[in-house]
């Protein structure tokens, strides 16, 4: 195995964040931002506990289950209550829609005080299939030995929890830095994202994405994570807690492959917890009901939000660091992007 525990050596490895992706970020819920949130249903929220452990919580409702109280707070309905000041970051979905949100900030109780935002690409959702019709996760499903019971089950030896583990095609990653703000990101594969290494310990290879790699450059500086696994047409989650390493050694890469392509790096988890649970929010949310999918054109494209929250943050700069992006270039290079670099 070759870990990565320098920021050097992991930058050489995936290479640096491109200065694009990082003015994608906004400090406050923009118009966009509040788009999404009365379209969205389903959220996993990756807390930081004052033990410093890391937790990941469901959030799902009817459309606008996030209630904005105004641009700097997003009220949180049935979340357990954490104090005040807990570090936590929102992955927010809108059902049949290929972007996510991620919300960061810290909780005020069952309030989000917003510190950042910005929108994520829609990778992860296609490389999943995630929104795709159950017919075509029903093999997956019936192999998995999962059930909808709230009945808990624990440890990677139990076939229910390593059975959907395994199977499952899309996971979050809550993460936090050395500084205590926290993070989440979405990851999605086909069937197989999530692999069984032996000794205690799973993977979960990275691929093309935003090429903020924020999961990453948080494990070098705290290595403590949550991982949650999501099926299609399922309500129940896995939630693996433990520690991470990066990792870039060829051989482990390969176990990743996937129509061709290898990932530049390799998440490795010593897995400390494994529970299998049946999610409310989910079936809350009814997130795997394609009647809910929202209509195409209800939201602006990709394109144009990003267009917006960049050329925002570069207005706010006292020297601008790249030239105002102009969102005709964005959208045809990003339609491109998605069909040629989803691997």
């Amino acid at each position: 195995m070759t870990r990565l525990e320098t920021l050097d050596a992991l930058e050489s490895a995936v290479g640096k964040r491109p200065a694009t992706a990082m003015l994608k970020s906004i400090s406050q819920l923009d118009g966009h931002c509040l788009d999404v949130l009365s379209l969205s249903t389903f959220g996993v929220l990756g807390v930081l506990s004052e033990a410093r452990r890391l937790s990941s919580h469901t959030i799902g409702g009817p459309a606008g289950v996030f209630h904005t109280l105004e641009p700097g707070r997003l009220q949180l309905p049935g979340l357990p209550h954490a104090g005040y000041g807990r570090p936590a970051g929102l992955v927010a979905f809108v059902a049949g829609w290929g972007e996510t949100l991620r919300v960061n900030g810290r909780l005020d109780a069952d309030t989000l005080i917003v510190e950042e935002a910005f929108l994520h690409c829609a990778k992860c959702v296609l490389r999943s299939r995630l929104w795709s019709p159950l017919v075509e996760h029903e093999a997956t499903i019936e192999r998995s030995g999962t059930t909808q019971s709230s009945v808990l089950r624990s440890g990677l030896a139990d076939p229910v929890v390593s059975g959907l583990l395994t199977r499952a095609p899309f996971a979050t990653i809550a993460t936090a830095d050395g500084a205590g703000r926290a993070d989440i990101s979405p990851k999605g594969d086909p069937s197989g994202l999530v692999r069984l290494l032996g000794n205690g310990e799973i993977g979960i290879p990275d691929r093309p994405g935003n090429m903020r790699r924020d999961t990453f450059h948080n494990i070098l500086e705290r290595p403590e994570v949550s991982v949650l696994a999501l099926m299609p047409g399922e309500e129940t989650v896995v939630e693996v807690t433990g520690t991470a390493v990066v990792d870039d050694d060829p051989d482990l890469r390969a176990i990743f492959e996937v129509r061709g392509n290898t990932p530049v790096a390799v998440m490795r988890v010593r897995v400390e917890s494994a529970l299998a649970q049946r999610s409310s929010a989910i079936g809350a949310a009814r997130l795997w009901d394609p009647k809910q999918h929202v209509p195409q054109g209800s939201l602006p494209r990709a394109s144009r939000i990003w267009t917006d929250h960049v050329n925002a943050t570069i207005a706010s700069a006292k020297e601008a660091p790249i030239p105002a992006l102009h969102e005709p270039d964005l959208a045809a290079g990003l339609q491109a992007d998605y069909v040629q670099n989803l691997y």
